[in-house]
């Protein structure tokens, strides 16, 4: 269970840093790569990162809610991918 939590808050987190990293690399004149949060930015403008933190916090309520095995390994590569595309959106700024 403390696995569960650990892994929930470590979403979250995962998930600021990647809006952070995202908009740093937008300010340096990228572009958003994904199709669909490209689209929820035009919809939301500057209040993009509501709907895409909402969706991260409802998977970290979800991996709470159902903290079997398989979901902890899950859910442990979601947050491994996310720190890999916030890496690279803070390389895309240098």
């Amino acid at each position: 269970m403390k696995a569960a939590h650990a892994l929930a808050f470590a979403l979250i987190i995962v998930g600021g840093i990647d809006v952070v990293s995202t908009n740093m690399a937008l300010a340096t004149g990228n572009i958003e790569a994904n199709p669909l949060v490209s689209s929820i930015q035009d919809m939301f403008g500057p209040w993009w990162a509501a709907p895409k933190m909402g969706v991260h916090v409802f998977f970290a309520w979800f991996i709470i809610w159902l903290p079997s095995q398989r979901m902890i390994m899950i859910g442990s590569g979601v947050v491994m991918f996310f720190i890999a595309i916030a890496a690279n959106n803070f390389y895309l700024t240098t």
